[in-house]
């Protein structure tokens, strides 16, 4: 088991993040009612970025916040999934609140 961490990312990703294998089991995770760390949105895109199908992608802010006791590995791989799909991980503030001294 992982010491509780204290969570903070933020940055932007495409507005179809759910279409992503790769991003799945976090997003499904985050909407647990017994994880606490949960995702956010910005309710309007904040950028449009041209994709290879010559139209554009509306990108959104997001933020994931939160305490729960995922390890870094864990953190990690949301930080390179949300790189995998298109976005940017613009904050990534998480601190060990349980097991690393003040």
């Amino acid at each position: 088991m992982s010491n509780v961490k204290s969570v903070n990312i933020a940055g932007i990703v495409p507005f179809d993040l759910t279409d992503y294998g790769v991003m799945q089991p976090f997003l499904a995770g985050m909407n647990s009612p017994t994880i606490n760390l949960k995702i956010e949105y910005s309710r309007e895109p904040v950028e449009l970025r041209p994709n290879k199908h010559g139209g554009q992608t509306a990108m959104y802010e997001f933020k994931v916040t939160g305490r729960e006791a995922v390890s870094y590995g864990w953190v990690e791989g949301f930080k390179s999934a949300i790189k995998e799909v298109g976005g940017e991980v613009r904050l990534s503030k998480v601190k060990d609140v349980e097991g690393e001294p003040s």
